[in-house]
């Protein structure tokens, strides 16, 4: 028997963020809140953190997760 997959996710645009929207930067990834904010894991010495999506480095893609 094959298991068909499906994706868990599809790429947004970037003007079309939602709350719970994956914003993906260089090797970081953290959550849209709403008004252009995100939350993050930002450092081990900072730790969670509410900060403008426009703070980190840029955007390289939007992921909605497929519930």
């Amino acid at each position: 028997m094959r298991i068909k997959k499906r994706p868990l996710h599809q790429l947004s645009a970037r003007d079309q963020r939602q709350v719970g929207d994956l914003i993906m930067t260089n090797g970081h990834v953290s959550i849209y809140v709403g008004g252009d904010r995100i939350i993050e894991a930002y450092s081990p010495r900072v730790g969670v953190r509410y900060a403008s999506v426009y703070s980190s480095t840029p955007i390289l893609a939007v992921l909605r997760p497929i519930v």
